[in-house]
């Protein structure tokens, strides 16, 4: 089978990105027998992917980017001119005609949080969800949260629909100290208005407020909305903005915190906080139903519009036996070592075999694309 995967976003400081090199590198270790292209942005050149193997095209693309139906066109052409059975499309979501494709959908919060998004990024994810959606031969998804979204907004792909989840990255798959000491409170993810990174700061004026010493560690790349993090914590003694780092230093900075505070309004999944349990954190999160499945446990979801009453829930928990505190991190770690990148790309390498059997785009028509209702053609 000839699989060719959209990975434009490889090599992106995101999330997504993060995702697409784990699955990738995981794919081609665990299929020995399939050929894979991986078309790659016009930024970066194939030699910059860091394995190589004889069954790997690597191209650049030339599709532009959120560029609606010429980026659908595009990516077509490649596809096709490379001969692909199958089309892996990864983000941004996209089907192409005449080659049968899987769609991975992280989440739908462009849908139903446009208020956290930029309207350039609205406006695109909107002209390329629907057709995805209905042009995709299977669409899979990181959680069963993600699954329920998209079945409710899109109701005639209920059948096609698979979760595949997603794994811990080589760093953090090392065993933490999970009784040693720790201290303070930690966050990571862009600074975006999704993510709530004033429900941080306010969170940590209200633990300084109570008496509460332990570092705070705000940490992620600028991004847009205007908050100036350093502004915001100016004053506040031991809370500190590190940027992006790396993994090394992320490790580091897991294994250190207490607890990993993170409270996004809306998520596909959350492998920050996948990551910070595996690590030792004991995770605070909103009540996105997404970061609900990751964690598993309702006493570690917390009231994002009450920063004082997370501040009371850091304290309370600070104030638990030491024993205690060790089974509740190993429960945790454990919950999260179950999700590996070799689990789903077994469960991905499935999904293109069936794929391969299905007939591809042109199953299904947008009858009413301000409302994404789906109808089936030919029936």
């Amino acid at each position: 089978m000839r699989i060719a995967i959209d990975a434009r976003a490889y090599f992106q400081r995101t999330g997504i990105a993060r995702y697409t090199r784990e699955l990738v590198r995981a794919l081609v270790e665990a299929d020995k027998d399939d050929e894979f292209l991986l078309l790659i942005s016009d930024r970066h050149r194939p030699e910059d992917i860091d394995y190589r193997d004889e069954r790997i095209d690597v191209r650049v693309s030339k599709a532009g980017w959120l560029d609606g139906r010429a980026e659908r066109t595009q990516i077509g052409r490649e596809v096709r001119a490379w001969r692909a059975d199958v089309l892996h499309s990864i983000f941004p979501p996209l089907a192409v005609r005449g080659v049968p494709s899987l769609v991975t959908v992280f989440d739908l919060t462009p849908l139903s949080h446009p208020q956290l998004h930029q309207a350039t990024v609205v406006n695109a994810f909107r002209a390329a969800i629907r057709p995805a959606v209905a042009n995709a031969s299977l669409v899979v998804t990181l959680s069963h949260a993600a699954a329920a979204e998209t079945r409710r907004r899109f109701p005639r792909t209920a059948a096609q629909i698979h979760v595949a989840g997603a794994g811990l990255s080589t760093p953090f798959l090392a065993d933490a100290a999970l009784r040693s000491a720790r201290s303070g409170v930690l966050f990571v993810g862009t600074i975006e208005p999704r993510k709530n990174v004033p429900v941080v700061v306010d969170t940590a004026r209200a633990l300084r407020f109570r008496g509460y010493r332990g570092p705070i560690d705000i940490v992620g790349k600028p991004g847009w909305g205007g908050f100036d993090v350093d502004r915001a914590i100016a004053g506040l003694n031991g809370v500190y903005y590190r940027g992006f780092v790396d993994d090394r230093m992320l490790r580091k900075l897991y294994r250190r915190a207490q607890f990993f505070l993170y409270p996004s309004s809306a998520e596909g999944f959350g492998l920050p906080v996948l990551e910070a349990m595996s690590q030792g954190a004991l995770p605070l999160v909103s009540s996105a139903p997404a970061l609900r499945e990751v964690v598993g446990d309702q006493r570690f979801v917390v009231d994002i519009e009450n920063p004082a009453a997370i501040a009371e829930t850091i304290l309370d928990w600070s104030a638990q036996p030491a024993g205690h505190i060790y089974k509740v991190r190993t429960a945790l770690a454990h919950r999260a070592r179950r999700h590996t990148w070799q689990r789903a790309a077994r469960q991905i390498l499935r999904l293109y075999k069936e794929v391969s059997r299905l007939s591809g785009g042109g199953r299904f028509l947008i009858d009413d694309p301000r409302e994404g209702v789906i109808c089936h053609v030919g029936e």
